[in-house]
């Protein structure tokens, strides 16, 4: 049981407490904060976080490709999680969204990660 965030924040319950999640949101929650977080961006953890925020920098006809290399470079420790479906798209707001599909045991489970680019 993790506690649960929302856009970067904790979300507090009926009693003034912190939410928590568990199970397939749990797993969703988890999956979105490895693949938003920079890989290389926390010292202790050089391997944790994804590289899509260099997707801009990839040539168009191969960012699907890259993008579903860095997926599955950044979940490389979640056991049962089958990426089946990967769509970009590109907001106005500057970031790109991926909308993703796992298999994970006999559920389907959709992301969307909002990746934001560059340097």
């Amino acid at each position: 049981m993790e506690l649960k965030l929302v856009d970067g924040n904790y979300v507090a319950d009926a009693t003034g407490g912190l939410a928590a999640v568990s199970g397939t949101e749990e797993l969703a929650q988890r999956v979105v904060m490895k693949l938003t977080a920079r890989r290389g961006g926390f010292p202790l953890m050089p391997d944790y976080g994804s590289r899509l925020y260099t997707l801009p920098k990839v040539r168009p006809s191969q960012r699907r490709m890259a993008a579903e290399q860095y997926v599955l470079e950044a979940l490389e420790g979640e056991e049962g999680l089958v990426l089946r479906g990967l769509d970009i798209s590109y907001p106005e707001d500057g970031c790109l969204e991926l909308q993703l599909v796992f298999d994970y045991g006999k559920d389907a489970l959709n992301i969307t990660a909002r990746i934001r680019g560059g340097p």
